[in-house]
Order: C-alpha cells, then structure tokens, then sequence
C-alpha cells in the first residue's frame, strides 16, 4: 500500500488502468444492469410500503355512510 492509498482509501488511476477500462465495457454493462435492476426493485418495495401507509390511514379515517329509505 502507498501513501496515497493509504491517505485517500483508493489508488490512484494509472494511464494503464484508463486503458484497460476501455476492454472492461462488458463487465460494467452487468454491473449496471444489476444495479438498475437492485434499485427498481428498492423503490418498488418503496413505493408498496407507502401505499400500505396510505390504505391504512384512509381505513381508519373512512366511516360508512347508511341510508334510510325516505331520506
């Protein structure tokens, strides 16, 4: 480990590694793929928790109403 990974917690990109990241495009269209699909699955998980929120305030707050004939 050098100083600068050491003082900053990552090492620092080489031209090398610049080039090579261009043969690398296959792995980080997975990756991508994956967490698209990781984060749609958060919101949606998200998004059904705030919807069960909402039905169970509407629930305690509806009131039926009933009607006598003649009214």
């Amino acid at each position: 480990m050098n100083s600068y990974e050491y003082l900053f917690g990552f090492k620092l990109e080489s031209l090398a590694d610049c080039l090579t990241a261009a043969f690398r495009a296959p792995e980080d269209i997975l990756e991508r793929k994956f967490i698209r699909e990781y984060l749609r699955k958060d919101v949606q998980f998200a998004i059904d928790q705030v919807n069960t929120f909402a039905k169970c305030y509407y629930d305690s707050k509806h009131r039926w109403k009933e009607f006598e004939v003649g009214d």
